[in-house]
């Protein structure tokens, strides 16, 4: 958890669709420090250059929903000189026109450039301060094929493989990104979606956001006690004054679009449709849908006794059946073991080491997509403890102040002898 509170900071404009995460998370990952400001003027100078597209009837419906007045009328009239065949659109345009979009709503402005890397920010896939890729971030990249290519700076003219539209999520980056809402929103998003579930079929944002200043407070009531640090304390004061500006915006106008109401429900509802746990009967319009999806996912979430332990205990076993994935429970030490392994050899720095749990998400996710077999991280830590019992030169890890496994580090020379050997399934 972040400072002991797993809330969102600063949710100003943030990134609507979850793609667009794509040529954030990978332009992080090509200097070991960013700049902030940075990072989101090449994410806005990626989506917003002109490419030059045959115009489907896709295209035209978008622009048609989602322009009007004279940008609408300009289309027109480039579209009528090229008789009706090609004109140039922007990169996020053409992505956004997909119709097996679930939600076509989210296109980046340039003025709010600077906002936009907070999402990767607050999920963890980027590192704060340094701007550059986390654990998270490299196991994000891990899940990405070639459709990174579609952002490609040099490209004219594009065209996407079938399924291949960066902003259609595949199942494995909607275990991670999902994973990571809930781990650095949890104590926002449990909240909230007990009242959606208990309050509302389908809703507009306005009508969910009231209840976001009774969260806030509950949050600080809860962990006033446990305040030791100042970016904690300052953060506690910031829910306060927040809830207040939201209560401010709920009595005067409910439905602004650019104010603390809308910036902070919006990164709590409008990326769960990429994730498919609430739909849309319009993708153009901000309105939505609570479906069986989302009633299964969060009522396991919500009875567990925090956040935390959801993930720990049941993140997988419940992702397997809201998305349909027919993977069977595995608790066999050494496949465990293996698909762990695998991640680690994935994420681990220069030094050997790598985060546990990061490790055991990315292996888990691997695991239950490509295997069809599932286990929950607390199913690996206890392996890893088993195994270093027995072998103690093969792994090694170290704990937190508080008792918790850490880092990692695995002999290789070690590991390919224990896979080889007879007793590798103790």
């Amino acid at each position: 958890m972040n400072g002991g509170i797993s809330v969102f900071i600063n949710p100003k404009q943030c990134i609507q669709r979850l793609g667009f995460l794509k040529p954030l998370v990978f332009k992080a990952n090509q200097s070991a420090s960013n700049k902030l400001a940075y990072l989101g003027k090449e994410l806005i100078s990626i989506l917003t250059k002109k490419i030059r597209v045959y115009i489907t009837p896709e295209i035209k419906d978008y622009i048609t929903n989602t322009y009007k007045g004279s940008k609408n009328k300009n289309f027109q009239n480039e579209l009528s000189k090229n008789h009706n065949q090609e004109a140039y659109i922007e990169v996020q345009e053409y992505l956004l026109s997909d119709e097996k979009i679930p939600s076509r709503c989210g296109k980046l402005v340039e003025d709010d450039g600077d906002k936009y890397p907070y999402l990767a920010v607050n999920l963890r896939l980027i590192k704060d301060g340094t701007y550059s890729v986390t654990e998270r971030g490299k196991s994000f990249l891990s899940l990405m094929s070639d459709e990174i290519n579609i952002f490609n700076p040099k490209l004219d003219k594009i065209q996407t493989k079938e399924g291949q539209n960066p902003l259609i999520l595949t199942v494995k980056q909607k275990l991670l990104l999902l994973y990571s809402f809930i781990d650095a929103d949890g104590d926002v998003l449990k909240p909230l979606y007990k009242e959606i579930l208990e309050n509302h079929s389908n809703f507009k944002l306005w009508e969910v956001s009231k209840y976001l200043p009774n969260i806030y407070r509950n949050i600080v009531s809860s962990h006033k006690t446990n305040c030791l640090n100042g970016s904690t304390k300052t953060r506690i004061k910031r829910l306060l004054k927040t809830s207040e500006t939201i209560e401010k915006h709920l009595s005067k106008n409910p439905r602004g679009s650019k104010n603390a109401l809308t910036h902070n429900i919006t990164p709590r509802i409008e990326p769960f449709v990429d994730l498919g746990l609430l739909s849309k009967q319009n993708p153009f319009v901000y309105k939505y849908n609570v479906n069986d999806k989302t009633k299964n996912f969060f009522k396991q979430l919500i009875n567990e006794n925090s956040h935390e332990a959801f993930l720990r205990k049941s993140f997988f076993k419940t992702a397997n059946h809201f998305l349909s994935i027919g993977a069977d429970h595995s608790n066999e030490n050494k496949f465990i073991f293996q698909e762990f392994y695998k991640a680690y050899t994935t994420l681990r720095s220069s030094y050997g080491y790598a985060s546990i749990i990061e490790s055991s998400l990315l292996a888990g996710i691997n695991s239950i997509v490509d295997k069809k077999k599932y286990f929950e991280i607390c199913e690996v830590e206890e392996v890893i403890k088993t195994i270093h019992k027995k072998n103690p030169l093969l792994i090694r890890f170290n704990v937190t102040r508080s008792g918790e496994m850490n880092l990692v580090k695995i002999n290789d020379i070690l590991m390919r002898k224990y896979l080889e050997s007879n007793n590798g399934n103790s």
